[in-house]
Formats: structure tokens, sequence, C-alpha cells
């Protein structure tokens, strides 16, 4: 059993059946990764998937840090750049806790964006 496959299977899931098209899974460079790419409508979307066990938090700082965050962003531009078709649709960044199941998601639409994090 691998918790961070068997958890990304999960968003995938969820993902696809609200009308997602996933185009790619783990994407990677060499400084990076991105759990899940995926198109909502005309929006090209990168998805950190994150295990969660209390899903109250005060912040996404405590899942995704600064660090982390623009290690995904970077990831993303070189995603974007080596498909050329997607550099036309709007680019978002969301981060999806779970606690294993289904019913234990937590789907931040908008998580952050290149100059910080939404409130």
């Amino acid at each position: 059993m691998n918790k961070g496959r068997d958890g990304e299977d999960l968003v995938c899931e969820y993902l696809s059946g609200i009308g997602w098209e996933i185009l790619q899974r783990n994407y990677r460079t060499p400084r990076a990764e991105i759990d899940i790419i995926a198109l909502d409508d005309d929006e090209i979307v990168f998805v950190e998937v994150k295990r969660w066990d209390t899903l109250e938090f005060d912040s996404i700082e405590y899942g995704i840090t600064r660090r982390k965050r623009e290690r995904i962003i970077s990831c993303s531009k070189y995603y974007l750049a080596d498909n050329e078709w997607y550099q036309e649709k709007s680019v978002r960044y969301d981060v999806v806790f779970h606690k294993g199941c289904m019913s234990g998601l937590e789907h931040i639409r908008n998580a952050f964006t290149e100059t910080g994090i939404y409130d």
C-alpha cells in the first residue's frame, strides 16, 4: 500500500467525477513535482494532494509552505513550456487535502497564486 499514490488515486477519482480531465500525474522537473495536472473547463489546474488527518486548520501555510508553492509554480511553468497548446489557458493552483477516503476531502480552489495565498 502506497499512501501517497492511494491519495492521488482518490483525488483523481473525485476530480474526474466532477467533470475534470486528468492530463498528467506526477509531472516532475529536477527540483519539483506536481501531483495532478487537470483541465477544469478552460482552466488548467495544478493540484497538490496532501494527506491531512485533521482537516481543521487555520491556514493553508500549515500544509503547503512558501517554498513548496514556489516549486509547484516553477514546475507548472516547465509544463506549460513543454505543452504549448495549454499556454493560452487560464492557470489555477488548487490543493486537495484528504483523510484517505472520499468523504474526507477538502478541496481548496485557487489556493495560491504566484504572488501569494488567497484568503
